[in-house]
């Protein structure tokens, strides 16, 4: 019986023993803070790096000679014929527009919330949003943001806002109350800290540059900010080997999921290029984009909630994304009338497809003569067969030709007035011919009446024996 009663003392203390070990392990993990869950990754970018620029049409930039760079850049990557930076009653811009691509409403105009009175927002945006995901944000204005908010929101929003901006915008960098870094960056020396930036070990995933009024196309020419863009963008190098101290030569982009948007602000439709390893090369959008758009392919990317309902509604721009090779340039060209006439203006009317746009068209005629242009208009003095030859170059120099015979002749309606002419005066001479001859006759006939009757006269009257 004693024995008994001790094997069930031994298993009550062995029971309680293992009770208090299993309690002790249970209290020490509800003890341990949650584990954060790892950051979303970018369906087609793990990075974005947003150049903001100004106050120019699409076609003033996109397609322009005065634009050599840009145009080059767009080649190589795609652009959005149809972006409409007043779309969906987004106005105000420049302010309405910086503060519709990066918190998702509009409701303040030029002039809101300079430096000096900032920060002046309480409202939600994306880099909270990036945040609050575990991704992270950095904003840098070049040479302090003279202008405030409207070409920097960032200060506006209390969230973004730091003591960076709160006196002469020189520091180095101070993180915001949500995580999100500001930094000045001097355009005197090369914008050294951006591009160190971009170089060092772990750049955000979203990062927004903004130039000054002397370098976004504000207030300097087109062909000023193009040469700005190269500088910042490839140094003294080319898209494809660009220099070391350029953005496109920076460690970040060598990582093959770094997008770079080059992003204007007003206008209807406003420029824009798309450039990365996930943009379609050589591509044109029509697509009818805003910059609520732009803003839900940054929230859709990370998987982010939209962040507000017109942004919910609106669509990604999807059709930039992917692989695409041009298709051969192929050329023709039609010609009016046909045929033609001697000193009459025929019109040549080119087409091209495949390729990289956009292209540039000559003629030759094939009387010694040439053109240019989609649409020329060539005279031919002569009939006879030419041999007239299109020639189409593409934006990467590639060309391709058609060659049509093109024969001027005289018209039928020409031929047939000759011909009627030519009868016509052969029946008049005939005519008259008759006319003559029917006269010469009728008066023969009265001459010989008339001498009849003189002789007759005679006879009567004796004097003829």
């Amino acid at each position: 019986m004693e024995k008994r009663l001790g094997m069930f003392r031994d298993l009550n203390q062995k029971g309680l023993a293992g009770l208090f070990v299993a309690l002790t392990i249970l209290i020490v993990l509800l003890s341990l803070p949650a584990t954060a869950s790892a950051a979303p990754t970018g369906s087609s970018f793990d990075h974005i790096v947003i150049i903001a620029m100004e106050n120019q049409n699409y076609g003033s930039v996109i397609g322009s000679s005065s634009a050599p760079f840009i145009n080059s850049l767009a080649r190589t990557g795609s652009t959005i014929s149809n972006y409409h930076s007043y779309g969906q009653n987004i106005g105000g811009c420049s302010a309405g527009c910086y503060e519709a691509f990066t918190s998702g409403q509009q409701s303040h105009s030029d002039g809101w919330c300079p430096r000096a009175s900032s920060p002046c927002y309480t409202i939600s945006n994306v880099a909270d949003q990036l945040h609050t995901a575990g991704l992270a944000s950095a904003m840098f204005c070049e040479d302090g943001c003279p202008r405030g908010a409207d070409h920097f929101p960032w200060i506006a929003y209390t969230s973004t806002w730091n003591t960076c901006v709160a006196g002469s915008f020189t520091c180095s960098g101070q993180t915001g109350s949500a995580g999100d870094a500001l930094y000045a960056s001097s355009s005197s020396n090369g914008n050294s800290a951006f591009i160190t930036y971009l170089n060092g070990a772990s750049p955000a995933n979203y990062i927004w540059f903004t130039p000054s009024d002397s370098h976004n196309m504000h207030d300097n020419s087109v062909s000023s900010g193009d040469s700005y863009v190269k500088t910042l963008l490839v140094g003294t190098g080319t898209i494809s080997s660009p220099s070391s101290n350029s953005v496109l030569g920076s460690n970040l982009f060598k990582t093959p999921r770094t997008f770079l948007y080059l992003w204007w602000d007003e206008y209807d439709p406003s420029p824009n290029v798309e450039y990365g390893s996930m943009i379609k090369v050589g591509y044109i959008s029509t697509g009818g984009y805003t910059e609520y758009n732009s803003l839900h392919t940054i929230e859709a990317n990370w998987g982010l909630p939209y962040i507000t309902s017109v942004v919910s509604g609106d669509s990604s721009m999807s059709d930039i994304f992917g692989s695409s090779t041009p298709g051969s340039l192929s050329a023709s060209f039609t010609y009016s009338p046909n045929p033609p006439q001697p000193e009459q203006a025929v019109t040549f009317t080119a087409s091209a497809t495949g390729g990289v746009s956009p292209y540039n068209y000559s003629w030759s005629f094939g009387d010694g003569s040439s053109g240019t242009g989609a649409s020329a208009t060539h005279t031919y003095s002569m009939t006879g067969s030419y041999s007239v030859t299109l020639t189409v170059t593409d934006s990467n120099s590639t060309t391709s030709t058609s060659a049509q015979q093109l024969t001027v002749s005289a018209s039928s309606s020409s031929l047939s007035t000759l011909t009627f002419l030519y009868v016509g005066l052969i029946a008049g001479g005939a005519i008259s011919v008759t006319a003559y001859l029917a006269k010469y006759h009728s008066r023969n006939r009265k001459l010989a009446a008339r001498l009849k009757d003189t002789r007759q006269g005679r006879s009567r009257s004796g004097s003829i024996p």
